[in-house]
């Protein structure tokens, strides 16, 4: 009895090894595009503050999305079809989701939740003791507070707008009657009404970011001119000791020509950190637009083109910030016709102004400009730089409003608003220049981080490393050893700093509090692999993660040092990744039905131009791949783009460009990924130079057949695509969208904005380096419409007819041309769309019809019945 239960168990054990390796040789399936619906996409990751809890969101094409609360370590996951936006409370002991229609609020402790309908989550207030909602129901806004502990609920109904102060203490609010009333949130709800119903409108509410001051905007309608102006109040000490000033600039002004103005696209109004001083734009009243009937008059001596000039081009009609001092019931108006730009100082007691269109015309996107000095309080203005690049990431201000760091001359420099001495603070640090920047306009350094919270350090950049200089430019300290290790590292910024409330009159910037530290992300420039590192004062620089694969998406817990973060490869779908204590931990895997279908590999590919330069690019191959077989290749076009080794693309109709890799791999392509670099005055032939150079490296491989290769590019890669069409015979057909075409007609009009295309070509990415005639030959020379002629691939292009930032005529351009020459042309032109596609029927269809082209001439499969491509 023993011996044959022995071998009736022996032979079980048999059975399931041999199912099991049955299961593991099953064929795998080649992915059709029915299957395409079952890949989701990863969103809207988060942490909560104690690093327990993450939530993230699967969004599927069939729009039966949802979002997921899971804990890290324990197997609870909480599941909210629809659900879209996650916010965790401070405590940790709320979570709430935006779903159906409503709004969940779910216990983490307990497991149980609450549905409010009509509801929309705002924001957990006081340490996640209150939970505030918007609720929309009867045609009227109301706010919902509910005390989490006691479930009681204070409803404040048919209100305007609503106000949280930045501590999530307290909150302001106007009401449809325009009454004011504050609230304060702490062991208990205070209620108080600081202003009662009015006919006159309320509106615009802000907080200084003590949360000791509030003020906004009172409406009324001028009689005289029928011009709604508005008065300025400010409540401080709301709370105790409450003080209200007023501001009515047409009895301050004696004047009716200027008014407070009220955007509700931006913030107009800013109070001071200490409450003495209320910012606001004004705007110049009875200000109409030029008659269209009347004759036009353009004239080439004017600073600006036509269009920007009647945009632009007179400053006495812009709004112009203005400063008002309660204390004193002084107003200035800091800005001014000769200087009308404006940056508040952090401390907000001095402001830097200046022309931004001093210099022009020029040949720059954004000229230079003198820097002057003012100061809020007594109104002396003085120049303390000359000739200061626009450029963002070109210079920045220190938390202490001491200090302004500017790039000019190849190097960084700081002046001292105390001392006024300019310091020259990288002597000696060598590859500042970014060597990859456009061509023809001033050197564009590899830019800057920001300022340390205590204003004792400037971080900025080399091409590989990170490195902290002190203001007088005595401390020089590189925190990163990029040149050693191969890495290049850059300062991660979204962690460490509070999100601030971006103001047209604000410096953005970023201050960094080195007692904490602060995090880096690193990239292998030949590897491509990527992650984390973490530095401090007094460990330096220690690694969080670093793999050969695309690792983005980190986010820190708010009360320890734990994070989470997305980790991916070409053939691996998105995954979620939680750090603690140096250990890592997949808590979230996206797809797991790829694990039935063929899938690609990628590779890099090593190859040069014809000078010689050292080039990578990505080769993705076919799923199930043969090493016995010759593949069709496709090639997309752009420029650097060996760093998307690791991404991956789920299989999709929904492409703005009309190009999706994996529905190329998975249906037997090889899809090349080229870098291009570029020589000034001959964009075009370099690519041409480069793409050829990348093709031939994989064609000598062995692996695809070199009368199968495709080419395909979008915008500047479209403008590509259609040069190399008319020069190269390598391609067997192409693919071009949004492209520039004829380089000496686009660089003479006008963007929408009314700018002139030109800077385009003499200091951005058409890569000219001169305006078109100091280089005639060399636009004629890189220009596709002049080389029709050449073109022996059939070319397929395509275009939105309301694309504003290349001209259709454009496309329609090459088009003509190519009927004219009898040649084998096939226009798209897609109504009511730009320079990418939006609407999701359209981009289906250029997808199928850019595979259906490609599938003809690199397959030799008929064109779809109907296709238009016949």
């Amino acid at each position: 009895m023993k011996k044959n239960s022995i071998k009736y168990a022996l032979l079980y054990l048999l059975l399931l090894t041999v199912q099991f390796a049955f299961a593991q040789s099953a064929p795998k399936k080649q992915l059709k595009p029915q299957d395409y619906d079952l890949w989701s996409t990863l969103t809207q990751e988060s942490i909560s503050p104690n690093g327990k809890w993450i939530s993230y969101k699967l969004v599927y094409p069939t729009g039966k999305d949802t979002l997921f609360v899971k804990h890290v370590s324990k197997p609870i996951k909480y599941a909210f079809p629809g659900g879209n936006g996650t916010t965790f409370s401070e405590d940790n002991k709320w979570v709430f989701i935006n779903a159906n229609g409503g709004v969940v609020l779910k216990n983490l402790s307990s497991g149980t939740e609450q549905n409010i309908q009509n509801g929309t989550g705002k924001a957990f207030l006081s340490n996640g003791k209150f939970l505030l909602m918007q609720v929309n129901e009867n045609q009227q806004n109301d706010v919902v507070i509910q005390d989490l502990k006691t479930n009681q609920i204070l409803k404040i109904q048919n209100i305007r707008e609503y106000k949280i102060s930045n501590d999530k203490k307290a909150l302001s609010i106007i009401s449809k009657d325009n009454a004011v009333e504050l609230i304060k949130l702490e062991d208990v709800i205070f209620r108080k009404t600081v202003f009662n119903a009015d006919a006159a409108v309320r509106k615009n509410l802000v907080w200084n970011e003590s949360g000791n001051a509030i003020a906004f905007l009172e409406e009324k309608v001028a009689t005289e001119t029928s011009v709604s102006r508005n008065k300025i109040y400010l409540l401080s000490n709301p709370f105790h000791n409450e003080k209200i000033d007023s501001l009515d600039l047409e009895s301050h002004w004696n004047t009716l020509e200027k008014s407070v103005l009220y955007n509700p696209s931006f913030t107009p109004l800013m109070i001071s950190n200490d409450g003495q001083r209320v910012f606001f734009y004004t705007t110049v009243a009875n200000q109409h637009s030029t008659d269209k009937n009347e004759v036009e008059i353009w004239n080439s001596s004017s600073k600006l083109e036509n269009g920007r000039d009647l945009l632009e081009g007179n400053p006495s009609k812009r709004p112009k910030l203005g400063v008002w001092q309660p204390a004193t019931n002084n107003v200035f108006e800091i800005a001014s016709t000769e200087h009308p730009s404006v940056l508040l100082m952090p401390d907000t007691k001095k402001a830097i102004v200046f022309n931004p269109h001093q210099y022009e015309p020029q040949k720059e996107l954004m000229g230079p400009a003198d820097l002057w000095l003012t100061d809020v309080e007594s109104h002396k203005k003085e120049r303390i730089l000359s000739k200061v690049s626009q450029k963002i990431g070109n210079w920045g201000i220190a938390p202490n409003s001491r200090y302004i760091n500017y790039f000019k001359d190849n190097n960084w420099w700081v002046y001292d608003c105390k001392h006024k001495t300019n310091t020259l603070i990288t002597e000696n640090i060598a590859n500042l220049i970014d060597d990859e920047a456009y061509p023809g306009g001033e050197p564009t350094p590899h830019g800057f981080a920001g300022w340390s919270t205590d204003s004792e350090f400037v971080i900025i950049y080399d091409k590989q490393d990170v490195w902290l200089i002190s203001p007088n430019g005595k401390i020089k300290q590189r925190i990163t050893n990029g040149y050693t290790d191969g890495k290049r590292y850059r300062v991660y910024a979204n962690q460490y700093e509070n999100s601030k409330l971006f103001r047209s009159y604000d410096y953005v910037g970023t201050n960094f509090d080195l007692q904490k530290g602060v995090l880096l992300y690193a990239f292998d420039t030949n590897t491509k692999a990527s992650g984390y590192y973490t530095w401090n004062q007094k460990k330096g620089i220690s690694k969080l993660v670093f793999k050969n694969a695309r690792i983005n998406q980190l986010k820190k817990a708010a009360q320890n040092d734990s994070y989470i973060l997305v980790q991916q490869n070409a053939d691996m779908s998105p995954q979620i990744v939680y750090l603690e204590k140096n250990k890592e931990k997949v808590v979230v895997k996206t797809n797991s039905q790829q694990s039935k279908f063929n899938w690609t590999k990628s590779a890099v590919i090593n190859y040069k131009n014809s000078e010689g330069k050292k080039l990578h690019g990505v080769l993705q191959y076919p799923a199930g791949y043969d090493s016995n077989k010759k593949y069709p290749l496709v090639v997309y076009i752009y420029e650097d783009q060996s760093h998307l080794l690791h991404h991956y693309y789920n299989p999709s109709f929904s492409n703005p460009d009309g190009f999706n890799p994996t529905h190329y791999t998975s249906d037997g392509y090889f899809v090349l990924y080229p870098d291009i670099t570029y020589k000034e005055t001959n964009p075009g032939l370099a690519a041409v130079d480069c793409v050829e150079a990348a093709v031939k490296e994989v064609i000598g491989q062995g692996l695809v057949d070199a009368n199968r290769v495709g080419l395909i590019g979008h915008s500047f890669g479209g403008y590509e695509a259609t040069f190399i069409a008319t020069q190269s015979k390598m391609f067997a057909a192409v693919v071009a969208g949004a492209a520039c075409t004829d380089l000496v007609g686009h660089s003479l009009t006008l963007e929408a904005a009314g700018r002139s295309q030109m800077w385009r070509y003499q200091t951005h990415q058409m890569r000219m380096g001169k305006s078109l005639y100091e280089d005639y030959e060399g636009f004629i020379n890189n220009s596709p419409i002049a080389h029709a002629s050449e073109a022996t691939v059939p070319l397929l292009n395509w275009t939105g007819r309301n694309d504003f930032m290349v001209d259709p005529q454009q496309s329609i351009a090459i088009h003509m041309a190519m009927r004219n020459l009898r040649k084998q042309h096939t226009l798209l032109l897609y109504p009511n769309e730009g320079h990418i596609l939006l609407q999701p029927a359209f981009q289906k269809d250029l997808t199928i019809k850019i595979k259906a082209w490609f599938d003809h001439y690199l397959k030799g499969i008929p064109f779809p019945s109907n296709s238009g491509l016949e």
